[in-house]
């Protein structure tokens, strides 16, 4: 969708010297070897930014006047990855979306009504960063966190009534940066989390710009 393919294109800026990341994580490109979720058959490769597809002739967001954000489900994790901190990182991520479009004065519904789009959301990879004691005593010592966690996720963006996907969506990123709470091994894929709601529901405002449109 116009605008949707920019959820894996915003680049997060600031970086401190001896090649580590500040205030933000690190964005890795989708390799040919993924495996989309959802099939992408019949879609549009986008031109300039990799892991975006659309349909030809898509319903664009600024077409729905409400919007279901879905349970994130939980395709794949890593060795060693508690089932329960998935689950947590994967509802972490859907309160987020949602609280995000809900600020930008998106109106959120629990199910598809008149003309509603669904949003669904998958982790596709998370994996367990590396906070192990030696570098924890590390952290304390110089500051910031050592530990690195990545994490993949796809999006669907679904007409609510035909039930047709407009757009599929995938991204990957691995933190290792400053840690504002070093005890929190999660805390690189959560601000991860964070990034992409920030970057949707930024990428919703582009579009209903460019269409000349006022969020409801």
């Amino acid at each position: 969708m116009k605008g949707l393919k920019e959820l894996a294109a915003y680049a997060l800026v600031g970086c401190l010297a001896l090649g580590l990341a500040a205030c933000g994580t690190a964005k890795q490109e989708i390799g040919e070897d993924y495996s989309y979720v959802n099939d992408i058959s019949g879609m549009e490769p986008d031109p300039i930014y990799p892991g975006a597809w659309v349909i030809p002739g898509f319903k664009d967001v600024d077409q729905y006047d409400s919007f279901v954000i879905e349970d994130v489900e939980v395709v794949k994790i890593g060795e060693g990855v508690d089932p329960e901190d998935a689950a947590r990182i994967s509802a972490y991520f859907r309160d987020a979306v949602k609280a995000k479009l809900t600020e930008g004065g998106y109106t959120m519904v629990d199910a598809p009504q008149g003309d509603s789009m669904v949003i669904k959301l998958y982790i596709t990879g998370l994996e367990q960063p590396g906070g192990e004691a030696a570098n924890v005593a590390t952290s304390l010592m110089i500051g910031m966190s050592t530990s690195v966690g990545a994490v993949t996720v796809e999006g669907a963006f679904i007409d609510g009534q035909s039930g047709e996907i407009q757009a599929v969506v995938a991204d990957s990123r691995r933190g290792s940066y400053m840690n504002s709470s070093p005890w929190s091994n999660w805390q690189d894929v959560e601000d991860s989390m964070d990034d992409w709601a920030d970057e949707l529901a930024q990428s919703f405002d582009d579009i209903y710009e460019r269409a000349g449109k006022k969020v409801q």
